[in-house]
């Protein structure tokens, strides 16, 4: 059985999100969370459940994914959304990313890697990263949490990212 899960932000990465979601075997994306859009709407024929304070409230085991890139607002809603224990953050990897020994790969919590990522042995992040589509983080390598590593990024082995830092597309260290 596929578990339930929210999107928090339906702007272009949220989508993107959603749609990772949809194709994997292990998450039901079942709505969105946004705070700039009508409640009701659809996107991506999901609909939008409220807003962050809604889902603030919820009274229901909930498992949550960031849609957001911005470290800043990531790590100022996770402070939020922490003080209701109903609401978990499950790890999320592409099943078209490539995890290389992923026994040997520590993921935090709420971390999500996109589709064409590779990552190598003894790679670790802190909670709520994002490695989006394409980029290569090599051994010995470490992120901080709420990092956003986006598209096309190459993190050559041995780089350690401190918290909350963002690597722009198409950067190679």
């Amino acid at each position: 059985m596929k578990t339930p899960v929210v999107i928090l932000g339906c702007g272009g990465l949220g989508r993107e999100i959603a749609a990772v979601l949809g194709l994997s075997g292990q998450f039901d994306p079942v709505g969105f969370y946004d705070d700039g859009a009508l409640v009701g709407t659809r996107v991506l024929n999901l609909p939008v459940l409220g807003t962050i304070a809604a889902l603030e409230a919820v009274d229901r085991s909930m498992a949550v994914v960031f849609g957001m890139a911005n470290p800043e607002v990531k790590a100022r809603i996770w402070n939020r959304l922490c003080l209701n224990h109903h609401i978990h953050f499950p790890t999320v990897v592409s099943e078209q990313a490539l995890l290389l020994a992923r026994e040997h790969v520590e993921l935090g919590a709420g971390t999500v890697v996109m589709p064409g990522a590779i990552i190598s042995p003894d790679v670790s992040t802190g909670v709520g990263c994002l490695i989006h589509m394409g980029c290569i983080l090599s051994h010995d390598t470490h992120l901080g949490d709420f990092c956003s590593v986006l598209q096309g990024v190459v993190v050559p082995s041995g780089i350690s990212l401190g918290n909350k830092e963002v690597v722009r597309a198409g950067k190679v260290y």
